[in-house]
């Protein structure tokens, strides 16, 4: 073998031996080891105690507890109207005033008439106080007048105090319909309508409307919820609720009746509940969106609603356990605001993952 050929195959031989193995990575043929699994992503929440309320949810609308439409007790052209729509008005105030001149005459007419028949009882007693006289004398002698003089003074005095009573009784009405002449606010409350103006004539018979006032600081809440519900809502049931125009505000309340029928149509029966509103927060005709408490848990095993996952073997949690995150499979109870109750599965003390980024 030439002297070439021979450095031509250490060459070759070296080549084949490197070709094995790339730097002090492992030889071709070996098995790598395995990369561990990542963690599951999220935080880890203790499970707690908690009382659980489940709701049932409606629809609902505000009414005022307390509505009249005011009209006026006698007839007569509208003067003065003093209220106005939006106008919050209180018990005994000046609303609307009506002419009140033919009414002051009037008055003016029964207390003459007044006078006149209590000159009419000063004559007669003074005739009778006469006659009682002429007619009580001193035992033995005998009376000045007949008897029938002494009863005619009594009939004449009696006849002129009747008289006198009647004058009086229409003085007293008189001046009772010039006082209606202003019609006051019965109560406390807003104006919701108004249906006259200055110069306008109203009747007593038929009545016509001047203002509508409606009592809003107590509204009642009504809303239906189906026929299912009746064994579990009666009234002291807890609820709550939100208006519409009325953000973030969420106001606790009761059950105050329950209807007794049922609809015929839609199968549920109404419920009513009474809502303070001294702020003023709220008005007649908003529509609410009501909770009402269906059932309640207290001192359940609490988990939040993101931790649990449904699976068509049932509902599943990841549970912290002695090695690590384990799946398990859970039986829940009532569901609410507070969270979902865990009947089985995860005992207290636990922590369980709610998946996302961790806070």
């Amino acid at each position: 073998m030439s002297r070439f050929a021979a450095v031509a195959l250490a060459a070759a031989a070296s080549l084949a031996t490197g070709c094995g193995r790339t730097g002090d990575g492992p030889a071709a043929g070996a098995t790598p080891a395995e990369t561990p699994a990542a963690a599951p992503e999220g935080t880890w929440v203790p499970v707690r105690r908690a009382t659980v309320r489940q709701f049932a949810r409606a629809s609902g609308s505000l009414a005022a507890r307390r509505m009249v439409r005011l009209g006026p007790q006698v007839s007569g052209k509208v003067l003065e109207v003093l209220a106005d729509v939006g106008d919050v008005v209180h018990e005994k105030q000046d609303l609307v005033k009506l002419d009140p001149e033919l009414f002051r005459i009037e008055v003016a007419r029964k207390h003459a008439d007044v006078d006149a028949a209590q000159t009419e009882v000063d004559q007669a007693q003074l005739n009778l106080t006469r006659m009682k006289n002429l007619w009580e004398k001193p035992e033995g002698q005998e009376p000045s007048i007949p008897r029938k003089l002494l009863d005619d003074a009594q009939a004449r005095a009696d006849s002129a105090a009747a008289r006198k009573a009647q004058a009086a009784a229409g003085l007293a009405e008189a001046e009772e319909k010039l006082r209606q002449t202003v019609v006051k606010a019965p109560w406390d409350g807003v104006v919701s309508a108004r249906f006259v103006d200055p110069g306008e004539s109203v009747t007593s018979t038929p009545i016509s409307h001047l203002l509508e006032i409606q009592d809003v600081a107590t509204l009642e809440l009504e809303f239906p919820l189906p026929q299912e519900l009746l064994p579990q809502v009666k009234k002291g049931t807890s609820l709550e609720f939100e208006a519409d125009g009325v953000p973030d505000v969420v106001v606790a309340g009761v059950v105050d009746s329950v209807r007794p029928a049922m609809d015929r149509e839609t199968r549920s029966f109404w419920c009513r509940a009474t809502v303070e509103n001294a702020a003023g927060r709220f008005h007649p005709g908003l529509h609410v969106r009501v909770r009402v408490v269906e059932r309640t848990a207290e001192a359940a095993l609490v988990v939040p609603r993101e931790a649990l996952r449904e699976t068509v073997e049932g509902w599943t949690a990841v549970a912290r356990g002695a090695t690590g995150p384990e799946t398990r499979a859970v039986k829940i109870g009532l569901s609410g605001p507070e969270g979902v109750e865990i009947v089985e599965g995860i005992a207290e003390g636990d922590s369980v993952l709610v998946p996302g980024p961790a806070r």
